[in-house]
């Protein structure tokens, strides 16, 4: 039994059609029709959303692990967090912002290549990202991957400032930030002390967001 057939156990079960699948989960018909003809699978925002109104878990739809009965996958707290270029609420990890709750199962993460452990969950606000990562945007961050890599995108903390930017090192041990928005965010280059107040909390990998 693959995922196609896991599927339409389910939608079986409930005497759902593929129409309703399209309607709760927001994703297309044609993806939808994918899905159950099993020429492809389900990733991100669709995935949970598909496991929530299924009450199933994700390891089981997606692998045939664990139980069927498992309402979702474990999820992993996040926190909301106003990364743009002004003072952000709630550091990551933090209470002070609200806190949401995102579906991904360690067999997932593994797929993405990241410790479970070391995944970190949190909401894009402001427009410094746009339009690749618009304000509601999840941003998945590994905290293990904190050493920059030419290009990469960083969650960094900058003297208690939560933002996401891409990251290129200077020489002097220096750091270029850039934002997707560099019309209103301009290029910034920190060198010295100043590179030096910038934390690398996590490289992103992996991000899902509404087209409303």
């Amino acid at each position: 039994m693959d995922f196609s057939d896991r599927l339409r156990q389910q939608m079986q079960s409930r005497g759902l059609k593929s129409i309703t699948i399209t309607r709760a989960t927001g994703a297309s018909r044609s993806s939808v029709s994918q899905w159950v003809n099993g020429t492809a699978k389900p990733s991100g925002v669709n995935l949970t959303k598909l496991c929530e109104f299924l009450q199933c878990d994700a390891s089981w739809l997606m692998y045939g692990e664990q139980s069927l009965n498992q309402t979702y996958p474990p999820a992993i707290p996040i926190a909301r967090s106003l990364m743009n270029n002004a003072a952000t609420e709630t550091i990551l990890g933090g209470t002070r912002g609200r806190t949401f709750r995102f579906s991904f199962t360690q067999n997932l993460l593994y797929d993405l290549e990241v410790e479970p452990r070391n995944a970190a969950y949190v909401i894009m606000e402001g427009d410094s990202m746009e339009p690749v990562f618009p304000g509601g945007s999840i941003l998945g961050v590994d905290t293990a991957m904190n050493t920059v890599t030419d290009g990469g995108i960083y969650l960094i903390n900058h003297e208690g400032l939560m933002r996401i930017k891409i990251i290129s090192k200077i020489p002097g041990s220096g750091l270029k930030l850039r934002s997707y928005n560099n019309v209103s965010y301009p290029e910034e280059e920190h060198t010295g002390r100043e590179a030096k107040k910038i934390e690398i909390v996590g490289k992103v990998f992996f991000y899902a967001s509404s087209l409303t």
